[in-house]
């Protein structure tokens, strides 16, 4: 059912496109992560800072990152970027201060958008709504990430999109307050 409406409703993974915390730039400056196989500190911290905007946490998180050195960070990030296993790819990630899952994904999903997608509150609602998983953790772990890349794996074979679409869809989704009575 929510492939299907997917499908049916496409625009929906194009909301909030223009908003100024959209990841939609950072994915375009980031191309060159992907042939090189590693992000810097500074992409490391543009990535924190798009993804915790927001929640007030940006000063903390961006302390945490600049605790980390480049060659952490570098070798932490070619490792995660060599992983097909979203639990290892998160695992490697989290090696560095100030990443926790929710931002270890974005730093997947981002860097690059054809293989992860992003996990975090909004996502997983959407999932509860249409799949009835259980509530949203309090704290994802790596394999509530492993979990949701599996199902996205799903819905992006279903619908011929690439993961990064599907979890802009599964965002919007629940970011615009619709429920599943809304598209009947």
């Amino acid at each position: 059912m929510l492939a299907k409406q997917m499908v049916a409703k496409p625009w929906l993974a194009q909301a909030f496109q223009r908003d100024r915390n959209s990841p939609t730039k950072l994915i375009a400056e980031l191309a060159g992560v992907r042939s090189r196989g590693f992000v810097t500190a500074d992409e490391l911290t543009q990535i924190a800072r798009i993804k915790v905007a927001g929640s007030g946490g940006v000063n903390r998180i961006e302390a945490l990152i600049r605790g980390n050195t480049e060659e952490a960070i570098y070798v932490a990030s070619a490792s995660a970027f060599q992983q097909d296993n979203p639990a290892l790819a998160v695992e490697n990630l989290l090696t560095l201060r100030g990443i926790r899952v929710p931002l270890a994904s974005a730093v997947l999903a981002w860097c690059l958008p054809s293989k992860w997608a992003v996990i975090d509150v909004h996502t997983w609602s959407t999932l509860r709504e249409f799949d009835g998983w259980p509530e949203v953790p309090t704290v994802f772990t790596r394999d509530h990430f492993e979990r949701y890349m599996q199902r996205v794996d799903e819905l992006s074979t279903a619908t011929g999109w690439e993961p990064q679409k599907v979890d802009r869809w599964l965002f919007a989704f629940s970011k615009c307050g619709f429920r599943i009575s809304d598209f009947d």
